[in-house]
């Protein structure tokens, strides 16, 4: 039987504050944090994307073929609200040119053009 959603919400916040004090005390491992803010991305940005749809019959669970276009939909305007900040930090400085995310930033970006040109 599914747990009710009041008593789940509670064990995630549970969770999310012992890793939070983990985090703390230098005990967790970067790998593991790198996955779990993954984990908490995916969740959080489907549960915006699909109330910023609607939720509806149409939606019925994230496997859904129409749930899984609206994320998508929702994942590229995020990205194109990050890429335009990205690009604002480095116009004005704030982000110097030798620092080390931008050449795994400039790799993701030229995949993605490189995938756009192709389907055009």
């Amino acid at each position: 039987m599914t747990k009710p959603l009041g008593q789940r919400l509670f064990e995630v916040k549970t969770a999310l504050e012992e890793l939070e004090k983990e985090l703390g005390e230098g005990s967790m491992a970067p790998d593991d944090l790198e996955e779990f803010k993954g984990a908490v991305d995916y969740i959080r940005l489907s549960v915006w994307a699909l109330m910023t749809a609607g939720w509806s019959d149409e939606y019925q669970g994230l496997d859904s073929s129409r749930a899984k276009q609206v994320m998508a939909r929702f994942r590229v305007q995020q990205a194109t609200t990050l890429v335009r900040s990205a690009l604002g930090d480095l116009e004005a400085g704030t982000l110097p040119l030798d620092a080390d995310e931008l050449g795994q930033f400039r790799a993701a970006i030229g995949a993605v053009a490189n995938r756009l040109a192709s389907m055009s």
